[in-house]
């Protein structure tokens, strides 16, 4: 009888560590599930800055695209003073190619 006993508290402390056993791997499992979700959570916040810089980057290049042409645009605009000595030169070499011209015919 005391063998008896002796097995059945073996049975109890290898039951009873089975059951430390399942815990255990349970709560590991559960720690690296929920390891996994953050991770995953990580990934998609990473993958969503990622889209938000490439639409800001690509904003950025379309706003650089304009300000250059409007930069284009503007500078090659003249002045009014610019404007009149453009067309008083050109009324000068219109005068000048009209003599020249009526000279040419007449001698």
């Amino acid at each position: 009888m005391g063998k008896n006993k002796d097995i059945t508290s073996e049975e109890k402390l290898l039951a009873e560590a089975a059951r430390q056993e399942e815990k255990a791997a349970k709560q590991a499992k559960k720690e690296a599930d929920k390891a996994a979700k953050q991770a995953k959570k990580e990934a998609e916040r990473a993958r969503k800055q990622e889209a938000r810089a490439a639409k800001n980057a690509l904003k950025a290049a379309k706003e650089e695209e304009k300000a250059a042409r409007i930069f284009e645009e503007k500078s090659r605009a003249m002045t009014m003073a610019q404007q009149k000595e453009l067309y008083k030169d050109l009324k000068k070499l219109v005068i000048k190619a009209v003599v020249l011209l009526t000279a040419g015919l007449v001698y």
